[in-house]
């Protein structure tokens, strides 16, 4: 019973937005090291994903892998007690629709965007190039001091050496405009600079299931480096 309460506890703390391990020790208040066992026992039994970041190989993150345990865990037992009485559904999904956008709905549609990427993307997305890696990443921008968010690395191989094929950029309920572009332009930029193998000529790739400004369309058009990727291209294969 109490390792079952331990493996509850951890899948609350991830799904509140704590997914590094020390993250989740923090929230729980217990030492990295007493969780090992429970960590380890919700990657095998399939519930947890665990994922290295891109860029950075010391650090790596931890992600449910069924979304309902998310909404279960973010959305449903913080409000038991209203759930539990007769019409307070509807004024708890009111209060508590951002925040299902913002850690259910968002993060699940970053990773369909990395297995659409790693799987089913045609060559062509990768200028005939196909990634053996996709995950997420982060860089550093030092000028400003921030580490910048990267939902889509591509990554392929040229002999013993990984070679970067893309970077994108992830929106669900926000419609893609020309900003996201330069945000992607300037990382990719900072990856240069540090002479990341395939930088120069990488792809970026915008996800979005709310659509493209005009600006960012006509830029798509005369830039083959730019790939649009909406819900029927994501969904059906359609451009």
């Amino acid at each position: 019973m109490h390792h079952t309460a331990l493996y509850h506890a951890v899948l609350a703390a991830i799904a509140d937005g704590n997914t590094t391990r020390g993250g989740i020790a923090t929230y729980l208040q217990r030492k990295s090291t007493d969780l090992a066992h429970a960590l380890g026992v919700l990657q095998d039994s399939g519930l947890l994903s665990y994922h290295r970041d891109a860029f950075r190989k010391n650090r790596s993150a931890y992600r449910i892998a069924e979304p309902l345990l998310t909404f279960y865990h973010a959305i449903m037992q913080p409000a038991w007690g209203d759930l539990e009485r007769p019409g307070r559904a509807e004024p708890v999904w009111r209060r508590s629709k951002q925040r299902f956008t913002a850690q259910i709905v968002g993060p699940h549609f970053e990773e369909i965007c990395r297995q659409w990427a790693r799987w089913h993307a045609e060559p062509e997305t990768f200028a005939g190039r196909t990634p053996d890696q996709v995950a997420s990443g982060t860089v550093s921008d030092p000028k400003v001091g921030k580490t910048l968010e990267v939902d889509v690395v591509a990554v392929g191989r040229d002999d013993d050496r990984g070679v970067l094929l893309a970077l994108g950029e992830v929106k669900w309920q926000e419609a893609i405009d020309i900003g996201h572009i330069k945000r992607l332009e300037h990382v990719r930029d900072l990856l240069v600079s540090r002479g990341q193998p395939g930088a120069e000529s990488a792809r970026l790739l915008l996800f979005s299931g709310a659509g493209f400004s005009d600006q960012v369309i006509q830029r798509a058009r005369s830039d083959s480096a730019i790939e649009l990727v909406g819900l029927d291209r994501l969904y059906a294969g359609r451009e």
